[in-house]
């Protein structure tokens, strides 16, 4: 009989450890507090979509969002590393595809893989097999001009080399705007480093002014300044939602178009790991995806998402060459933009 206890308990004990092991969460310390902290870039933070997203999920959550807002996606990056030895908060938003490798190493984000990533659209949006950076939305980089002036719009990078768009052309720098971050690699993925050198050479005096930021730039591009600007192929939507029906056309060049991805990324030592994970979960869900081509003039990453028929208006490339580009430039380094600096011949 006793024996017989013995074993009773003994089995007891085993299942009893194993429910227990079920249990326990992918990181240890999920704590929870009433205050969600977030990085982010004002692209997101002073849209309408995502005043909505806060305010939805901080009346789910019951708890409270404070943002560390920066101006552009490149400064972003740059401000969390300056930041990494006083860091307390939770999540970045707005780090992109353009930077990814650079946050990679930093070891600054951790891991963590939302069940609804499974529906993600395009695989390939997963330039880390770690899952630090969790696709959000996307636009494709794009050129819109104005068709009341530009009758004959160039079709390929190679056409933007005439002197028929000497001073016609608005264009960000790269050192401060994601926009322009992407142009470099656009042109370098096609190009390779001695196209790169020979394309910028012939291009520098088409280029009318260089803008820190792309929203600077779209302003003053709808006061007719210069008749065309690198912009995303849905910023013409935003034009006509703004009563431009008719003035504008947007393109992306034939060689083959290039993806700006948004990722939400968990910060190492972040001190509300609930609502960290809660949060990318929600950025994921459908109904905030629904949003996004609405409220930001961006596509959504998750599958099965009804597109607005403006959508089917707007240019996309024949030819995504973006998992081709980001293989070629994965040794993305700051020589480039030096190098661009020297022939565009600024300071």
């Amino acid at each position: 009989m006793k024996y017989f206890l013995h074993i009773i308990l003994l089995l007891f004990l085993i299942s009893t450890f194993l429910g227990c092991k079920r249990e326990i969460p992918i990181v240890e310390n999920e704590e929870r507090t009433d205050i969600l902290r977030i990085y982010v870039h004002d692209s997101f933070a002073n849209s309408d979509f995502f005043q909505q997203v806060i305010n939805q999920f901080a009346e789910l959550y019951d708890c409270t969002i404070e943002l560390v807002a920066l101006s552009d996606e490149e400064k972003l990056l740059t401000q969390i590393i300056a930041d990494k030895d006083s860091l307390r908060a939770d999540l970045a938003l707005g780090i992109t595809n353009l930077d990814i490798y650079r946050a990679m190493s930093t070891n600054l984000f951790i891991p963590y893989e939302p069940a609804n990533l499974r529906n993600l659209r395009e695989r390939s949006m997963l330039l880390d097999s770690r899952h630090r950076f969790i696709p959000i939305d996307y636009a494709y980089f794009a050129f819109i001009y104005d068709k009341e002036i530009v009758l004959d719009p160039p079709k390929t990078f190679g056409e933007f080399q005439s002197s028929v768009w000497h001073d016609r052309l608005i264009m960000m720098d790269p050192r401060t705007s994601a926009t322009g971050h992407g142009l470099l690699m656009w042109i370098m993925g096609l190009f390779g480093d001695r196209g790169f050198e020979i394309y910028w050479e012939r291009v520098r005096r088409n280029i009318f002014t260089l803008y820190s930021s792309h929203e600077q730039a779209y302003i003053d591009f709808l006061t007719d300044i210069a008749p065309m600007m690198l912009t995303y192929n849905t910023t013409l939507l935003r034009t006509r939602s703004e009563g431009h029906f008719d003035r504008f056309e947007s393109f992306i060049p034939e060689e083959g178009g290039f993806m700006e991805i948004n990722y939400a990324a968990i910060l190492d030592g972040s001190p509300n790991l609930f609502l960290a994970r809660r949060f990318v979960d929600f950025m994921l869900t459908r109904e905030i995806q629904q949003l996004l081509p609405h409220l930001h003039w961006r596509y959504p990453v998750i599958s099965g998402v009804q597109l607005p028929l403006s959508f089917s208006e707007i240019p996309i490339p024949k030819n995504d060459l973006t998992e081709t580009i980001h293989s070629r430039n994965a040794l993305f380094t700051e020589n480039w933009i030096e190098t661009w600096i020297n022939i565009i011949g600024i300071q």
